[in-house]
């Protein structure tokens, strides 16, 4: 570890079953999203949260101003999730994130 970095604990992903057309989802999303302080929502444009299976209780992990692990709440959207709780800082800059 180099000075600010956190260390989160390994994670192992498992594909989900099969869906009618064979594809697997792996229920795995990484990006970069803009954060605002006070706010639960996360939103990224490129994002395909309901697409890769991300579901309620997944883990959400953050880096930046708002650097830490949090909880998904809701998927609202391809582009949008909900977390259990607000963010701190509004933070300009993309920050990047993995969610499932």
């Amino acid at each position: 570890m180099h000075g600010n970095d956190k260390q989160f604990r390994s994670r192992v992903w498992f594909s989900d079953l099969p869906t009618a057309n064979e594809r697997l989802t792996w229920g795995y999303e990484q990006g970069n999203c803009i954060t605002t302080a006070a706010s639960a929502t996360i939103t990224d444009s490129s994002a395909k949260f309901k697409t890769r299976n991300i579901k309620i209780g997944d883990p959400f992990a953050l880096q930046g101003l708002n650097d830490g692990e949090y909880t998904v709440e809701s998927i609202t959207s391809e582009t949008q999730i909900v977390l259990t709780e607000n963010l701190t800082y509004s933070d300009p800059n993309p920050s990047a994130y993995w969610v499932g």
